[in-house]
């Protein structure tokens, strides 16, 4: 088998390193600016090693057609718009939608920026009648102070795209959002405006494939839960967690055609809500919860999954 792997950092891309190796995966890694399109009469798409001026007049062919690979595994995140521009990311994207159509890629292009987008996420969710958080999204700031009137703070504030808690705000009360709302307009940012819901932890499923392989109850000290801002985190076993839970993560991995995913969900009184579902979870906080190797258990899913 041979995969090529677009690691989220270098951290990961060694965990993995030593996964592929050990269940013998033939494997390569790239970035986002390495991957190429040639279209002609035919489409080829593929990736390649980064070149200097001493390999412009080389004759050897760099350029690796994703076709000699069995899968494409890609764990992109919302920080590479940053670290290598949004067009090139975008591209990646491109290349990887037209990969798709002929070979496995994990997770799906399209799947993976629906879920990465939140508000689309989150609409498509409701539309299959799973419970989310009321919201409401605009980029004119009328609009926005407006249905605040209707559904007044405390609210959370929210940026289109992000992760680690970064990006999300709690407004406590009319001024300060007023303020919150202004800023996203000057910036040319839209706001996602959520009602706030109080909760004393949130809950982190992970999930692959068609089962759920752990979860970890997060508790901050704040509203925010992310283990990345210091949550304490507390393993909670898949037979340990409630049927419908397990049902409801399970449900929005399906519905957004996601491999991977965490699924991100809120308990209060009221009934279980998705709050996000992350498209490229990092497994680290689980992996150390609950002593166990999950990176051993995405590469044998990978593996089993080009064997059907």
């Amino acid at each position: 088998m041979r995969v090529a792997y677009f690691p989220k950092n270098e951290q990961e891309a060694k965990l993995f390193a030593q996964e592929f190796l050990a269940q013998g995966v033939h494997y390569q890694v790239f970035r986002p600016p390495d991957v190429w399109l040639h279209c002609n009469n035919h489409i080829t798409t593929g990736a390649g090693p980064q070149l200097s001026l001493q390999d412009l007049d080389s004759t050897t062919d760099t350029n690796i057609p994703f076709d000699g690979f069995d899968l494409v595994f890609q764990r992109s995140v919302t920080s590479w718009n940053q670290t290598y521009g949004r067009h090139i990311v975008d591209f990646f994207f491109d290349v990887l939608y037209l990969t798709h159509k002929t070979m496995p890629v994990v997770n799906p292009p399209l799947p993976t920026i629906a879920a990465r987008k939140k508000h689309v996420a989150a609409a498509i969710l409701a539309r299959h009648g799973i419970r989310v958080p009321q919201y409401f999204a605009s980029p004119n700031p009328i609009r926005n102070m407006r249905i605040t009137r209707i559904t007044p703070p405390p609210t959370i504030v929210k940026t289109l795209e992000g992760a680690a808690g970064i990006g999300v705000l709690l407004a406590p009360d009319p001024q300060v959002l007023g303020d919150i709302i202004s800023l996203f307009y000057k910036n040319q940012h839209v706001p996602i405006l959520q009602t706030y819901i109080p909760v004393p932890h949130d809950l982190r499923v992970f999930v692959l494939g068609d089962r759920v392989i752990g979860a970890i109850r997060r508790q901050g000290t704040i509203y925010k839960h992310n283990v990345a801002l210091g949550a304490a985190a507390t393993y909670v076993p898949p037979a340990k967690l409630p049927p419908e839970l397990t049902e409801l993560a399970l449900a929005a991995s399906h519905h957004l055609q996601l491999h991977i995913a965490g699924v991100d969900l809120l308990t209060p009184a009221t009934g279980p809500l998705i709050l996000e579902v992350n498209p490229s979870p990092g497994f680290q906080a689980l992996a150390r919860a609950s002593q166990t190797n999950i990176q051993h258990q995405i590469v044998t899913y990978l593996v089993d999954l080009t064997r059907s």
